[in-house]
């Protein structure tokens, strides 16, 4: 970011004096540009640093006060920020009541929060009025409020000094409840106001992107990138969108320029990833893959998207156990075991692996299992048996399991369907034995869904006719014992 010659000397100075553990005296006000400089470049840890310097120099100073309290709140240390905030003597200070409002707000109370600030506005429309509406707006925007927020921003008059501060709002508000024209519209104002604001082109290629227009979403990526160069959100945005316009061979020369230098945004991995796996890549989508797993939070929803899709990337490659391996580290995010088992079982359907199929059937049969997962796998037996009917081995596998499940005694009620699926599995297996067996539990326990399951093999209106039509073709099959 640019600065003025003043704030990079008192840079300086305080790195200078930091570093070499001098005593030394600034001034609260400067002290606190360096930090508010920290923050915006994402230099937390000086920042933290910095403040408390400047305690220990001010520790009664009303705006480090203010500061630390904010840092608090944005940390999610509410008692701490109340408790510093209530050392304030000047109670009647915007950034105070700014921060008590907002403790309103983020408990679900914004019409608290809209008296507190209504309480303290001044009574001529000056610009103090208008900033006090603007915090206010961007207090409710943050919790959700956005109908609330709208309702002041929109009084902020157009030759105000924070319009563009306000713009921004408005567009984020709109943004929120996807009124992508409105937003665009404010947008483009800030960027046009503002040509050198490399965040504002980042913001308005997002939303670019979100409404397809991915010519201009690269542009506005240019446009940032020529501004503040290497920024990790801008790439990854550019990335997507030469993908989205089929322009794979662009996108991946310009993944392999920048994959070594991303090291915080997941996603620009993920998205060159996901490419090389479309494109049978599959080695290089399983290094992108990593990269990204690697990157990607434990808490956040992709990871299970990520950990999914390179094991499909070890399947294609024929490496099930490690991509057996790696589903399992799904249970550490809250899925199920025999969940993740099924799971397993489609992406060997799509890698064309009846072997592989046939493992995990066998492994979740040799577990304790539940009726709704018994279910499951009929309808895996129906799902994949037109794929690999031309498979003696699949078959007879398929066979064996569906005796198993058969066998299996139904304990809960609510699982008794499970018997229109062993129809149609039998059906398709040409088991005989099995299917007659089944036929005569399924009409008595789900005749409604038998019916549904045996129309598309018989055409026939009622669930009799059906029955008969099924029995006269199975009369036709060698018995299976």
């Amino acid at each position: 970011m640019t600065m003025d010659k003043f704030l990079q000397d008192a840079i300086e100075e305080y790195e200078r004096n930091i570093d070499n553990c001098s005593n030394f005296y600034m001034d609260a006000e400067t002290l606190l540009d360096i930090e508010d400089y920290y923050e915006k470049e994402g230099r937390l840890f000086d920042a933290d640093r910095l403040l408390i310097y400047a305690e220990k120099m001010h520790p009664q100073h009303e705006e480090v006060l203010i500061v630390k309290a904010y840092r608090l709140k944005n940390k999610g240390k509410w008692n701490e920020a109340l408790t510093v905030i209530g050392e304030v003597t000047n109670r009647e200070n915007r950034d105070v009541q700014a921060l008590l409002a907002e403790w309103e707000a983020a408990g679900g109370k914004p019409k608290k929060a809209e008296q507190r600030i209504m309480q303290h506005l001044p009574h001529e429309k000056n610009d103090e009025y208008y900033e006090w509406l603007i915090d206010l707006g961007e207090i409710l925007l943050d919790y959700g409020y956005t109908k609330r927020a709208q309702h002041f921003l929109r009084q902020i008059p157009e030759n105000h000094k924070s319009r563009a501060k306000t713009d921004e709002l408005l567009a984020e508000s709109y943004f929120q409840i996807h009124d992508f024209k409105q937003s665009m519209d404010y947008l483009t104002r800030v960027v046009d106001n503002n040509t050198f604001d490399a965040a504002s082109w980042s913001q308005l290629a997002n939303l670019q992107m979100k409404v397809e227009e991915y010519e201009n979403c690269i542009a506005s990526c240019d446009y940032s990138l020529a501004i503040k160069p290497g920024n990790e959100q801008t790439l990854s945005l550019k990335l997507f969108a030469l993908f989205h316009l089929n322009r794979q061979a662009e996108g991946f020369d310009f993944y392999k320029q920048y994959a070594d230098s991303i090291n915080e945004d997941y996603s620009f991995h993920m998205y060159a990833a996901e490419q090389y796996l479309v494109s049978e890549k599959y080695p290089q989508a399983l290094d992108a893959f990593h990269e990204a797993l690697r990157l990607c939070p434990m808490e956040n929803p992709d990871r299970s998207r990520l950990i999914c899709a390179t094991a499909y990337a070890y399947a294609f490659l024929g490496q099930n156990d490690n991509a057996q391996e790696i589903m399992f580290t799904l249970s550490s995010l809250g899925s199920m075991p025999n969940d993740i088992r099924f799971q397993l079982t489609t992406i060997f359907y799509e890698t064309r692996q009846p072997q592989a199929i046939i493992d995990v059937f066998e492994d979740l049969l040799q577990n304790d299992h539940t009726d709704r997962e018994c279910l499951q796998m009929v309808q895996s037996i129906i799902e994949y048996y037109n794929t690999f009917k031309n498979s003696e081995l699949y078959i007879a596998k398929s066979k064996e399991l569906l005796h198993q499940i058969i066998e299996e005694p139904i304990t809960n009620i609510d699982s008794l369907s499970i018997y229109a699926f062993e129809v149609v599995a039998c059906y398709l297996l040409h088991d005989k034995t099995s299917l007659l067996q089944s036929l005569q539990l399924a009409s008595k326990y789900c005749p409604v869904l038998l019916h549904a399951k045996l129309y598309p093999f018989t055409g026939k209106s009622n669930l009799e006719e059906s029955m008969q039509c099924i029995q006269e073709e199975a009369e036709q099959w060698d018995s299976i014992k």
